[in-house]
């Protein structure tokens, strides 16, 4: 083990606070640097050992909950994600906010959603920088708290389903896809996966404007509901997830892109807004299908609040969103026969959705989770921001 004196600590510190300087808007983490882990650990205010050692294992629990980290181990190991998830400094400055590319993975059914947080000064209570600066500490604990699981507003760039690889139909599951059509070993061959996932870094992503700072990547398993086997089409997207990440790495390396690239565990989405863990119920059973039809009915009720929670931010986002939402409420609005039905029949509607709308959803719900999860994290970071996050969890708890 390679011991580091004060002297390469102190180096480290002014690379990490240069590079803050010259790329704010594209910082990495400081993991990156040698020494990182003293760095950040030096950084962890006094409070996670003194306040944070008083809370029960239910507590953090909750805490690590809300900030997307895992729950589980002790107490000393869940304190230790929460210090490091507080001492990682934010990847962009707060004036502007991240800008979060959201991929569900698929070969045939790859869901993007390019998107920022229209709120880049997150707080528990009021919104309001003047009413902040009016309100006593006393009054501040008796406003009610912003919720800290609901979705944050954003700003929708783009929003897209894409097949990397021609289908027999668009909108098809890859459970109904039949792996011994012709030529699909040699479609699907490693050398080929490579050119799917460069193709769509090259001709997509980087092509994207605003350019994303962090990239969210969908977590894929190797076994699905607990099943014995591994599926072969697993093992194809799985092998388009890696190819995804050494790509994006090769990018990072060669200067060409210098975003984050995250994974992201497809339970702790679940569970976050809808309290359902689809991933771990089989997809045969009723269930699984109801998890499902429940994300997309979350997903529809949010869009269809306008821009209190999702505003387009171009006219292609905005017909993405009248899409979606019509499609939700399809059923209804055949009962209702108004004028608007009439103009979507005579044209007007410019894009088309088929019924499968989980993609679209996991992707979207995605990105919404990870920047409820930063501001969450941001939270935590201010004095006695713990206990603000689990007053604001208990208050919401009574209220339903």
């Amino acid at each position: 083990m390679v011991q580091r004196d004060s002297r390469g600590e102190q180096k480290d510190r002014v690379t990490w606070n240069k590079r803050r300087e010259t790329r704010p808007h594209l910082l990495t983490a400081p993991r990156d640097f040698p020494g990182a882990a003293a760095i950040i650990m030096a950084a962890v205010p006094s409070i996670v050992h003194g306040a944070w050692s008083k809370l029960r294992a239910k507590e953090l629990q909750r805490l690590a909950f809300l900030c997307g980290q895992h729950v589980t181990g002790t107490k000393p190991t869940i304190t230790k994600r929460l210090a490091r998830a507080i001492a990682a400094p934010p990847a962009t400055p707060a004036s502007s906010g991240p800008v979060v590319l959201s991929i569900d993975l698929g070969i045939r059914n790859l869901a993007i959603s390019l998107m920022a947080s229209a709120s880049t000064s997150p707080s528990v209570g009021s919104r309001s920088s003047k009413a902040k600066k009016k309100t006593s500490t006393t009054s501040r604990h008796n406003q009610p708290p912003t919720p800290v699981t609901s979705p944050p507003p954003i700003t929708l760039h783009h929003w897209e389903r894409l097949a990397l690889v021609a289908g027999p139909k668009t909108g098809v599951s890859s459970a109904e896809i039949d792996d011994e059509d012709a030529g699909a070993d040699e479609v699907f061959a490693p050398a080929e996966i490579a050119k799917l996932a460069n193709g769509f870094l090259q001709k997509t992503v980087l092509q994207m404007n605003p350019l994303p700072t962090h990239i969210l990547i969908e977590r894929q398993r190797w076994r699905s509901g607990r099943a014995p086997g591994i599926l072969e089409w697993t093992v194809r997207v799985n092998t388009l997830e890696a190819m995804l990440h050494a790509s994006l790495r090769a990018l990072h390396d060669a200067g060409v892109y210098q975003g984050e690239v995250i994974s992201i565990r497809p339970e702790a989405v679940g569970k976050f807004f809808i309290g359902v863990d689809d991933e771990e119920k089989k997809p045969a059973t009723k269930s699984y299908s109801d998890s499902k039809k429940l994300k997309i009915k979350t997903l529809g009720h949010w869009l269809s609040q306008g821009k209190a929670v999702v505003t387009p931010g171009n006219e292609l986002a905005s017909d993405m969103i009248d899409a979606y939402r019509d499609r939700v409420l399809a059923p209804r609005r055949r009962r209702a026969t108004s004028k608007s039905n009439d103009t979507e029949e005579n044209g007007e509607t410019k894009v088309a959705l088929d019924a499968k709308l989980d993609d679209l959803t996991d992707s979207l719900m995605q990105g919404m989770a990870w920047l409820r999860w930063q501001e969450n994290i941001a939270i935590l970071r201010q004095e006695n921001g713990a206990e603000q996050l689990l007053q604001a969890t208990s208050q919401d708890t009574d209220k339903s």
